[in-house]
């Protein structure tokens, strides 16, 4: 008798009780455009340009006449038609939504878009000092407790914003307490190094604070990168150097690639006050990474899955080790290594298999690296991405266990360990 009640218990406790949230997670690798197409340009052939570059999501500060619902209904409408999702802006989230009339405001922007399939999440803010994502805390709560398959998405700074910006002495303070306050679900940052006067020398750096924090957390680390140019301060990246922001970020492990801007800022019938130039112009044609990003992202969405499973393991350097970054040394898998200005990552697949990427640091020279691993009887090159044609096919001795591989400028390669 007694057991008989304490299954009847446990039955009605399980009718009773709620099912487990299942929140956002990242269902594939994301190919992104920040800042949106102005109103005028909501159409077919604005977004059929956008998917033929192999783009697979949208977000940003657009203008303002695109923040209403009707605009963001119609965006998502065209967006579906070219297998392209889109993370909102809408003017009814605050920061700090404090009133009733506030959080009604929020339930109904989100009856508004949540049962859309093109609809990836929604845009808190950019770049927020700890005082802004502080506040942010609720309504980003709020957002991801009442659809939680989607993503409340916010921006943080780079490691170049000041401590009037950051308001901490150091980056990784200000990372380390923006995932303790907020819970994110992902990571993402921008970092723009190419100026008209030399680069900036912490583009690495970024990489090594925010990849330690979002494996720490378990959640995707995601990369904005610079396709910008302007008059006085950004110079245009060139084919090999966005190929080297693009691969110097996956051996970091990052999960998505997006490139600032995607649309213009200036007026189609101004082009002497165009600035921020990037991916497509004020005017709806092809800007100056256009074809960058054309021959790039088809290579990004064919290695898409790969990248998507592996997780990484270790970071390190051979050449001038970068600033924080860290020189070889030979660990379990890989006994010695010898080379020019390259990466070396290691991960494992989801079957807990290991899979190196090297990358050459070097966007103007060819680099060559020879591994020589402690085991694995055979190895399988997993894809590139990289300009050009490929200088080589990997090499194994199987005798020695030495790989060797020869990588174009910026490029990186993959490589399975059996």
């Amino acid at each position: 008798m007694r057991n008989a009640l304490l299954c009847m218990a446990l039955m009605l406790t399980a009718m009773t009780s709620s099912p487990a949230k299942t929140y956002w997670t990242q269902d594939k690798f994301e190919i992104g455009g920040w800042i949106a197409p102005g109103p005028a340009y909501i159409t077919d052939d604005t977004f059929a340009q956008m998917a033929a570059a192999g783009f697979t999501l949208l977000t940003g500060p657009g203008p303002r006449e695109c923040d209403d619902p009707a605009s963001n209904i119609k965006t998502l409408d065209i967006c579906r038609k070219h297998g392209i999702r889109l993370i909102v802006r809408d003017n009814r989230i605050h920061l700090d939504p404090q009133t009733d009339q506030d959080k009604s405001a929020l339930a109904a922007m989100i009856a508004d878009y949540k049962d859309h399939p093109a609809l990836y999440g929604y845009f808190i803010r950019d770049e927020p000092s700890p005082a802004n994502y502080r506040l942010m805390t609720e309504v980003h709560s709020y957002l991801r407790e009442n659809d939680p398959k989607r993503l409340p998405y916010i921006n943080l700074y780079p490691n170049y914003g000041g401590p009037h910006q950051i308001e901490f002495d150091n980056y990784d303070a200000y990372v380390g307490d923006f995932v303790k306050t907020v819970h994110p679900l992902m990571l993402s940052y921008d970092h723009y190094s190419f100026l008209r006067k030399g680069e900036r020398n912490n583009f690495i750096a970024n990489l090594e604070v925010v990849r330690q924090d979002s494996l720490k957390a378990g959640i995707p680390m995601w990369v904005i990168i610079q396709a910008l140019q302007d008059a006085t301060r950004y110079r245009p990246p060139t084919l090999n150097q966005m190929y080297w922001q693009v691969n110097t970020s996956l051996v970091y492990g990052a999960k998505s690639i997006w490139y600032f801007p995607y649309w213009s800022a200036g007026f189609p019938d101004k082009p002497e006050a165009w600035h921020y130039l990037g991916v497509i112009l004020p005017d709806g044609k092809p800007g100056p990474q256009y074809a960058s990003v054309s021959e790039i992202n088809p290579k990004l969405k064919r290695l898409g899955p790969l990248l998507m499973g592996l997780t990484s393991v270790s970071v390190t350097h051979l050449g001038k080790v970068p600033l924080r970054a860290k020189g070889f040394a030979p660990d379990d898998l890989i006994s010695s290594a010898e080379g020019d200005q390259i990466v070396i990552g290691r991960f494992v697949d989801r079957e807990n298999k290991p899979v190196l990427m090297v990358v050459n640091r070097d966007w103007d020279k060819p680099g060559q690296v020879s591994l020589t691993l402690n085991h694995g009887s055979l190895v399988a090159d997993a894809g590139r991405i990289g300009p050009g044609k490929s200088l080589g096919t990997v090499r194994w001795n199987s005798a020695a266990k030495e790989l060797e591989v020869k990588l174009a400028p910026g490029e990186a390669r993959i490589i399975r360990v059996l």
